[in-house]
């Protein structure tokens, strides 16, 4: 953490974090059995572990963007998201929560007061009803440069839609744990340049 806020002082990039369950042996993407208080302490002691970590490079944390199954769960379960946005609210007002556009996760997090972007996924395949295919399904991921630019202009110029209503989508999501991941960067950078789309952080 230390080194990856040593590089973002260096590249005057903003500093994120991207907490998730309690769970290192599956990376964060099974679904644990713990309370929603449990939860949300481990996530202040996963940003508090980050800004310790930064500190000597002197910067904040600006964003927060739930990882792997909590991102999903959050948007799933009512209880769940009340009590950790509320704990993020309690903690800062001026954080941005980083949710999928379109969940009842980002209604909530706005409802307590939280600065919430709604967010796209460049690489990943969406179903009918707009959640994100199950990793485990063939055509999860999109592997091809051509496919993430499709999908990069399609949620830009259309938004995504989730239950049969569109919706607007102001950030964009590329795994860097893919195969090829800077070429998805840079599909999904040649798609917004043809488009003419600035790209910028979220105004503080």
């Amino acid at each position: 953490m230390a080194r990856g806020a040593e590089a973002c002082a260096a590249s005057a990039t903003r500093l994120g974090a991207h907490p998730s369950y309690p769970d290192r042996d599956g990376f964060g993407r099974r679904r644990l059995s713990l309370s929603p208080g449990a939860v949300a302490a481990s996530l202040l002691d996963q940003l508090g572990a980050l800004e310790e970590a930064a500190a000597p490079s002197g910067l904040a944390i600006e964003s927060i963007k739930p990882h792997g199954q909590l991102y999903h769960d959050l948007s799933d379960d009512e209880e769940l998201a009340r009590t950790v946005f509320h704990a993020l609210a309690r903690r800062s007002t001026k954080t941005f929560v980083v949710l999928a556009a379109g969940s009842h996760a980002l209604s909530v997090a706005t409802e307590l007061g939280l600065r919430v972007v709604a967010e796209g996924f460049c690489d990943r395949a969406y179903d009918e009803r707009g959640r994100l295919v199950d990793r485990g399904q063939p055509g999860a991921m999109l592997r091809e440069g051509a496919q993430v630019g499709d999908q990069v202009r399609q949620l830009v110029t259309e938004g995504l839609r989730v239950e049969g209503a569109h919706v607007e989508v102001t950030s964009l999501c590329v795994h860097s744990d893919g195969p090829d991941a800077l070429g998805a960067v840079a599909s999904a950078r040649a798609a917004l340049d043809d488009l003419g789309v600035a790209v910028a952080a979220p105004v503080l």
